[in-house]
């Protein structure tokens, strides 16, 4: 797992991030990436203060699991994919196993900074994942960020800072994920004329007074989708764009749907885009 984060921070540093401490740091993006009780964990801040510490940081980290029944297990490859203004990583363990950890700054106005990160897993280690359409846990992670809103913050494996309403960074209570926002979107993939699976926008909405709600984020460059008719670390071509598909977790055609404490995530998955050979 150090090696991990060692390559995750060369890979950042040699795309203009700064190292100060723990701290990958870039205008106003900040992350903590440390290794604690054996996993990698991220946090997200607003600044350094004194002693390189994270200033403005989550109350929430969220982490590459180490240890447990979803813990990565090795040897592992990786793949890091460093954009202007968004990072993902995504391990492949055990022959078809996947965790991921991301951070980056939404490009939509906020009274916040917009920095945002995610991981497979949230703070407290979960024995299963908790993942279907209009569904939540509060206890398990869903495996796939800013999936959907969360009762409370057990289960919550992504924070935005997003500063709406006197606020700061998101909780597991106030953000509304995709299978609220478009979960008759992703319910008809793939479609039943050519068995394709479109791309699907990952956006996050913060609720507001009144019952509203905002648009808070709209990541760049991940897409949700279906994998059923895709294998884990395909790339597939739209136009002039190559993504590269990946489980949440573990493809399962035979329970696509997800469930509850399951150590799969079915048919769910993303796409990350691909500027490889």
């Amino acid at each position: 797992m150090a090696a991990l984060r060692s390559a995750l921070i060369g890979a950042c540093v040699a795309e203009g991030w700064t190292l100060t401490g723990d701290i990958l740091s870039k205008g106003t993006m900040f992350c903590r990436t440390v290794i604690f009780n054996g996993s990698l964990q991220i946090q997200g801040g607003t600044g350094i203060g004194a002693g390189s510490t994270l200033a403005g940081a989550s109350s929430r980290s969220c982490h590459v699991l180490g240890t447990g029944n979803l813990a990565v297990t090795w040897p592992a490859a990786y793949e890091i994919f460093v954009f202007p203004t968004e990072v993902f990583l995504v391990v492949r363990f055990s022959v078809d196993r996947y965790q991921w950890c991301a951070f980056g700054q939404s490009d939509i106005a906020l009274l916040g900074t917009g920095m945002w990160f995610a991981a497979t897993a949230s703070m407290q280690a979960s024995s299963g994942l908790g993942l279907g359409i209009n569904t939540g846990n509060t206890s398990q992670p869903p495996g796939l960020p800013f999936w959907y809103g969360y009762n409370s913050d057990g289960a919550d494996n992504c924070r935005i800072h997003h500063g709406l309403d006197g606020g700061g960074w998101s909780t597991g209570a106030d953000l509304i994920g995709i299978t609220t926002s478009a979960s008759e979107l992703i319910q008809l993939l793939p479609n039943t004329w050519n068995s394709e699976a479109v791309l699907l926008p990952v956006r996050a909405y913060i609720t507001r007074p009144s019952s509203k709600l905002s648009l808070a984020l709209e990541l760049i460059n991940a897409r949700f989708t279906r994998i059923d008719n895709h294998e884990p670390g395909e790339v597939i071509t739209f136009g002039s764009e190559r993504w590269k598909i990946f489980p949440g977790y573990r493809k399962d055609v035979v329970n696509r749907n997800g469930g509850n404490n399951i150590q799969h995530t079915g048919t769910f998955g993303w796409a990350v885009r691909y500027e490889g050979p």
